[in-house]
């Protein structure tokens, strides 16, 4: 939240998920020194409820982008 109240970013919602190589569906680049690795992935619901005030702004952030899908049939939120 960021608000005239707290003039820093202060985190209020924090997820931990990580794709790691496995047995699962999906598969791992066609080429590579991953080639022909499965990913598994788990999918993450998370919800919260927060007052918020005229003026305040939300942001969403994320370190490993290499892993979202904007294009797939997965939704968010906000």
């Amino acid at each position: 939240r960021l608000s005239d109240e707290y003039p820093r970013d202060v985190p209020l919602l924090r997820a931990v998920r990580s794709a790691c190589g496995g047995r699962g569906p999906h598969r791992g680049p066609k080429r590579g020194p991953k080639a022909g690795r499965r990913l598994w992935f788990e999918s993450l619901y998370q919800g919260a409820v927060f007052q918020l005030r005229r003026g305040d702004r939300l942001a969403a952030t994320t370190t490993a982008g290499r892993f979202l899908d904007l294009h797939g049939g997965g939704a968010a939120y906000f």
